[in-house]
């Protein structure tokens, strides 16, 4: 997707580009959208996002990259997005998430990473979204979650992994999803049912010892 495609249509505030094969996209190709609130690129090639893509992006709201073959994602490609609430990634090739990579994203609600390649959460990387509701992490390659991962998220009201001790800190009142205490010795002072519903419960199914 070449730079300044779209220069002459600078109020759009919907862009829906999936399903059309871009494979590479260049810095400056939103660079005049800046009253764009969702943008659509799943089911795309795409396999990185360029440094400052969205920099211009201050009202985007919503952004979809699912189903692309995304695997760099540098620190700087969410500046400028201040507004976004809803970030999908989910069936990329992300192997980690940086300290730095959702720093700008303070309003974030929601960002689905399932089924990637994760292997490392830094410690940290959600310290600046603390408006964070709901988190995907499930079928990724995930070992270990560092204690102060998820510190601080006191909005947080659903987590989905496939790695048991993701739920380990997790207060009860968020629902987490697998709640497996034999897992968490050492980790949690949680006590929970091992909660596997889809739909998840309303409320979550655990009580502090």
């Amino acid at each position: 997707m070449p730079g300044n495609l779209f220069v002459r249509i600078s109020t759009l505030a919907e862009l829906f580009l999936s399903n059309n094969n871009i494979q590479t996209i260049d810095s400056n190709a939103f660079k005049s959208l800046d009253s764009l609130k969702i943008l659509k690129l799943d089911n795309n090639a795409i396999t990185k996002i360029p440094y400052n893509t969205l920099k211009n992006l201050k009202q985007i709201s919503t952004l979809y990259l699912n189903f692309n073959k995304i695997n760099q994602i540098p620190d700087s490609a969410f500046t400028g997005a201040i507004n976004l609430k809803i970030l999908d990634l989910q069936s990329n090739r992300i192997a980690a998430i940086s300290k730095n990579l959702l720093q700008p994203a303070n309003l974030l609600k929601l960002i689905s990473l399932n089924r990637n390649r994760i292997t490392n959460i830094e410690d940290g990387s959600f310290n600046s979204n603390l408006m964070l509701e709901h988190m995907l992490l499930s079928s990724n390659r995930l070992t270990v979650i560092k204690d102060n991962t998820l510190k601080g998220l006191n909005n947080l009201v659903f987590i989905h992994s496939n790695f048991s001790k993701a739920c380990c800190g997790i207060p009860a009142s968020v629902t987490c999803m697998p709640r497996v205490p034999a897992n968490c010795a050492g980790n949690s002072g949680t006590t929970c049912l091992n909660v596997m519903a889809t739909p998840p419960p309303a409320s979550g199914m655990c009580s502090r010892r």
